[in-house]
């Protein structure tokens, strides 16, 4: 998706980056499309890695939902992670909403939690009602993330989310690097504490 109609750049701002002695390349904020063919033939994924826009939701989203329609898009999940007052120590917490009975059951048979949240809100709501308005099932699932650790990526909570979301989708791809990253970090997480008991 070409981002100049939907980012303010002064607050999404691009990025600089030397390719060559003396020669600089800009990177836009990005909105990029992936499909993943499954080999079992029963669910194909259509995949959406990009940044919340700024403007213009209601035509974003209906862009997103004209791509879905055109692919035979039956279920959209958002897919995504926060920080908040919850310790490493623990399995990430994962909370998640839905627009079906039978999604928020799925959901909440991995656990996930559901919020009683009003106010301000993300892409995410607006995507939900956007499919409940053309009769497409909808679910969200989050992982929370310790906001004592925000300055490098969490792949602990980046596994536990592919992890359930393959159960509720219901396919199947190999996570062992990923659990090995989520073992490494627990341990560098350990000594990092370590240092710092307070």
């Amino acid at each position: 998706i070409d981002p100049e109609e939907f980012y303010e750049f002064t607050t999404v701002r691009p990025l600089t980056t030397i390719v060559a002695p003396e020669q600089r390349q800009v990177h836009w904020p990005a909105n990029e499309f992936f499909y993943w063919k499954n080999s079992a033939g029963t669910r194909d994924l259509v995949l959406l890695i990009g940044v919340e826009p700024n403007l213009k939701w209601k035509t974003y989203v209906r862009t997103l939902l004209t791509l879905a329609a055109q692919c035979g898009v039956k279920t959209v999940m958002s897919v995504g992670a926060l920080v908040d007052v919850v310790p490493h120590t623990r399995e990430p917490k994962t909370t998640g909403s839905g627009n079906t009975p039978e999604i928020r059951r799925a959901l909440e048979d991995l656990g996930a939690t559901f919020s009683n949240y009003q106010g301000p809100t993300g892409i995410t709501s607006a995507l939900m009602e956007a499919c409940t308005h053309q009769g497409l099932s909808y679910g969200s699932l989050w992982g929370h993330s310790p906001h004592y650790i925000q300055s490098i990526p969490n792949p602990k909570v980046g596994h536990m989310l592919l992890a359930k979301l393959c159960q509720l989708l219901d396919f199947s791809v190999d996570l062992r690097e990923m659990e090995a990253a989520s073992l490494a970090f627990d341990e560098e997480v350990r000594k990092a504490m370590a240092n710092y008991p307070e």
